[in-house]
């Protein structure tokens, strides 16, 4: 095989490997703050959503009504979320 064909290869399975991963980021709930309750953890519930929010070691300047997009694990009914970000507008 020819060098070109060899790099070529190569750089169509890395776009594709880069495709794949690209849909692991992806947010696990989207929507809009509906209550915030404080203790040991930040619990947040959404509006129209089943799922509560746990939200551990993240630093959160949430009100109600904010739009938020939660990344983590979902096990039953709670979402553990590892990043949440604020959805712009």
């Amino acid at each position: 095989m020819k060098p070109e064909k060899i790099f070529l290869l190569l750089s169509l399975i890395g776009i594709f490997i880069l495709l794949i991963l690209s849909n692991f980021n992806a947010p696990i709930v989207e929507g809009k703050v509906s209550k915030i309750k404080t203790s040991e953890h930040t619990t947040i519930y959404l509006e129209n959503i089943n799922e509560s929010v746990m939200a551990l070691n993240i630093n959160l300047n949430l009100t109600t009504s904010d739009i938020i997009k939660v990344y983590g694990t979902k096990q039953e009914n709670t979402i553990f979320a590892t990043k949440i970000s604020r959805k712009k507008c």
